[in-house]
């Protein structure tokens, strides 16, 4: 069985949000649905997400989730 996706892959936010395709939860939970969005690019590191959290009270999801 052949591997589908490339070395050191990262999720492209910006192509995610600004050229959405049909979404289907489960397909991108399981990893098939997120293939087109696989790029080699910087990677979050755990420091900048905490930046990034602190920014909204630690509680991102919960903006993001009222903001979508």
């Amino acid at each position: 069985m052949s591997d589908f996706r490339p070395p050191s892959p990262g999720v492209d936010l910006k192509m995610f949000f600004e050229e959405p395709q049909p979404f289907d939860l489960v397909m991108l939970l399981t990893g098939a649905g997120g293939v087109l969005y696989l790029r080699d690019g910087p990677i979050a590191t755990p420091q900048r997400w905490g930046e990034i959290t602190q920014a909204f009270e630690d509680n991102f999801f919960a903006y993001a989730f009222w903001f979508n």
